[in-house]
């Protein structure tokens, strides 16, 4: 829960001073297990301001179709 809350409060703090996600995903976070400390990682790309689908369909990573992989 506390790595939950360490997330909610970043984007809470990002929101704030008007940007937003767009690319943040599981390998984002970075979590210390010796210290239980999380840490959050490549917030490169995050946009000042609205955001809009420039892409198209044409997203990052898998493919998927109707719940399974693309042909």
């Amino acid at each position: 829960m506390e790595s939950l809350e360490a997330i909610f409060s970043f984007h809470e703090h990002v929101k704030s001073i008007g940007y937003i996600a767009v690319d943040f995903y599981d390998g984002s976070i970075l979590y210390d297990f010796r210290n239980d400390v999380t840490k959050i990682c490549d917030i490169d790309f995050y946009r000042n301001g609205l955001s809009f689908n420039e892409m198209g369909e044409q997203f990052w990573g898998s493919v998927r179709i109707n719940g399974g992989l693309a042909k």
